[in-house]
């Protein structure tokens, strides 16, 4: 479980193994860099956003704007990223934002900046959760 600061956003997310063998991702880019962002992932893995209104996220692209990065329009927490692929939808979440996060492995850094477009793609199909899904308690 985890959210945003001011609580209007919460995250649920189900990891396939213990939270002691993921070791997040810390994206060397200065958005990423700029928001102490470490993303978590997993192939086999599920996340939920849960806020009452759409209203309460906000999205931004950064460098090949090809992911949404989901934002607290309140506290400006960055929560993750998102990608979709025709109906199926791929995401990280900010380990930041996570309730345990101490209960995670080491942060490792990664340079995905270094990759084309086509690479980042393949990339998050294989590490990113493939179950993904925004809740709104009103439309």
């Amino acid at each position: 479980m985890g959210g945003c600061r001011c609580g209007k956003v919460t995250l649920e997310v189900e990891l396939a193994s213990a939270p002691g063998t993921y070791c997040p991702r810390a994206c060397d880019c200065s958005f990423c860099r700029r928001h102490e962002a470490a993303y978590l992932s997993d192939p086999k893995g599920r996340v939920v956003i849960r806020t009452e209104t759409a209203a309460n996220l906000n999205i931004a692209r950064q460098g090949a704007e090809l992911a949404e990065f989901l934002f607290c329009a309140a506290c400006a927490q960055l929560l993750g990223a998102h990608w979709q692929d025709g109906a199926q939808h791929y995401a990280c979440v900010n380990a930041q934002a996570l309730f345990a996060r101490e209960s995670l492995g080491n942060v490792v850094a990664a340079s995905p900046g270094q990759l084309s477009a086509e690479q980042k793609i393949e990339r998050w199909k294989a590490l990113w959760f493939p179950a993904f899904s925004v809740i709104t308690a009103k439309a």
